[in-house]
């Protein structure tokens, strides 16, 4: 019984960390295209 509800809190923290790398992801991929955007934007302008 122990055993089976140690393996499902395991999985339960396994998908937290999970969604939770994927929600960095996203913030780090948007970072990165703003950041592109701007440099972009200021090699434009003389």
């Amino acid at each position: 019984m122990s055993f089976i509800l140690f393996f499902t809190i395991k999985q339960i923290f396994k998908n937290k960390f999970l969604t939770l790398n994927l929600h960095e992801q996203r913030i780090l991929l948007k970072n990165r295209i703003i950041s592109h955007l701007y440099l972009k934007n200021c090699q434009g302008i003389p």
